[in-house]
């Protein structure tokens, strides 16, 4: 008698139930067998184009062999082409997926709703404006150094507008960078522009600042609360009403034409999705599925 296998290992060293059941049933009908490994790995699947079956029913089916032992799903389609014993196990479709990766939280996650690009930015705006205020007002009629600048004849009116305690001080390089930073962070600073094109910036830049505060505030929020509500996949709609996570079955089996061939949603939908990605979410046996990187879900008979 040949009978043959789909458990992809050495015929001399195949055990568990299947086998145990056949050497059961050697013993009690008194045949014997020969087993062999199918030749594609499949179980069995009719491809309607070519107009024959692949897998364990081919060979059954061309009587190539008397017998095939395996978990093989019985289905509608397979009984028209061969019989079947009464089946022993009933099982269903089982989503395999992977587990999510844990987040860690640290003294920084208030950074998180800007990348470090971004963040960077904001500190080379705030330098160059803070250069661009101290040279307007460096050079601008209007600024500290124009009304510091003494005359011939005003040694003494500078003396005593220093020694005033309401005189103004100068405005240096370091109070136009201090002050660009002390906007970002809605911090008054202690000496403001004098020149109305100072002034002019710091207003626009004080406008700039106003927005940035309300988009880190935003995406502060939302991260928090995406991040506190993200639920799993816990049912074939959550599955198929999603574009993210992949899924996919094993090839050639029970469970692929199920959903190719169904008709009913939202197995159909499913179904077309995995026959477009056919070469990425489709794999030849279990331990393949089980070995795929990332976020993918396999179903298994």
């Amino acid at each position: 008698m040949g009978l043959l296998s789909s458990f992809g290992r050495d015929v001399n060293r195949m055990s568990r139930f299947c086998i145990d059941l056949l050497e059961w049933l050697s013993g009690k009908l008194g045949f014997k067998y020969e087993l062999y490994e199918v030749e594609d790995g499949n179980f069995g699947a009719y491809d309607p184009e070519l107009k024959q079956w692949n897998g364990m029913v081919h060979d059954v089916v061309t009587r190539t062999a008397d017998i095939a032992m395996a978990t093989l799903t019985i289905t509608a389609q397979r009984e028209e082409a061969c019989d079947f014993t009464m089946p022993y196990v009933d099982v269903g479709l089982t989503f395999i997926m992977g587990i999510e990766e844990s987040k860690t939280y640290s003294l920084l996650n208030f950074l998180t709703p800007f990348e470090s690009n971004l963040w960077f930015m904001f500190v080379v705006t705030a330098v160059a404006v803070g250069i661009f205020q101290s040279l307007i007002n460096y050079l601008s009629p209007f600024g500290y150094r124009a009304q510091e600048k003494p005359g011939p004849s005003e040694r003494s009116k500078r003396r005593k507008r220093h020694e005033d305690i309401n005189a103004k001080p100068p405005y240096r390089f370091s109070d136009a960078v201090w002050q660009a930073f002390t906007m970002l962070v809605q911090i008054g600073p202690e000496v403001f522009p004098r020149s109305y094109a100072g002034r002019i910036t710091a207003i626009f830049f004080g406008l700039g600042t106003m927005v940035l505060l309300a988009t880190y505030t935003a995406n502060l929020a939302a991260f928090l609360t995406v991040s506190r509500l993200k639920s799993g996949i816990n049912s074939v709609e959550d599955l198929a009403a999603q574009s993210e996570v992949l899924y996919g079955a094993r090839g050639s089996g029970a469970t692929e034409s199920f959903f190719f061939e169904s008709t009913i949603e939202p197995y159909r939908t499913m179904g077309r999705l995995m026959k477009e990605r056919r070469d990425e979410v489709m794999v030849d046996s279990m331990d393949q599925g089980l070995q795929s990187p990332g976020w993918h879900v396999r179903l298994h008979q």
